[in-house]
């Protein structure tokens, strides 16, 4: 499998997370890019077990999600 397969199973995953958290489809998909972005760069991701992946992609799309909410509310005042 290449990194893109694997970002690709995680992809809903992330956008679930992301649109839990923010309950924007525009700030989830947003968080969901940068998310997937941030993993492709990571090279320690793709070498990690089925799990340690797993959270590494909430982690990050809870942080890239709480980023979109702050830039999308930064962006209404």
């Amino acid at each position: 499998m290449n990194k893109i397969e694997i970002l690709r199973d995680y992809e809903q995953y992330c956008y679930q997370i992301a649109y839990y958290l923010v309950q924007d489809e525009a700030a989830a998909a947003a968080a969901t890019c940068n998310t997937l972005l941030s993993i492709y760069a990571n090279e320690a991701f793709f070498t990690s077990t089925q799990a340690g992946q797993q959270e590494a992609v909430k982690q990050a799309a809870m942080r890239e999600a709480l980023q979109a909410f702050k830039k999308s509310r930064a962006e209404l005042n």
